[in-house]
């Protein structure tokens, strides 16, 4: 009579190893999964920030490239309107 209760006791406890095995590799496999997950994320996060950074130097540069241009552009003007201000005047002397 208590040898059928010993039996159930010894597979009622194999039986929970084995859950509690099968509990401790599901939780490695889910920390593992968000480990990675985790690790992509910030990877690309920092990706994207120094992309971003990146585009906005870019953008800086290119509107000091403007701004120089400009200037350029205004200078040849004045230069331009003196050349014909001189050539009118030494026309007119003529």
């Amino acid at each position: 009579m208590l040898e059928p209760l010993l039996t159930r006791i010894r597979d009622l406890e194999r039986s929970n190893r084995r859950w509690k095995t099968l509990c401790a590799i599901l939780a490695t496999i889910l920390l593992a999964v968000l480990t990675t997950g985790t690790g992509f994320f910030v990877v690309l996060g920092h990706r994207s920030l120094l992309a971003q950074r990146d585009a906005m130097m870019a953008a800086e540069e290119a509107r000091a490239v403007e701004a120089v241009a400009r200037v350029q552009a205004e200078r040849a003007q004045q230069q331009a309107e003196q050349a014909i201000k001189a050539f009118q005047e030494q026309r007119n002397k003529e």
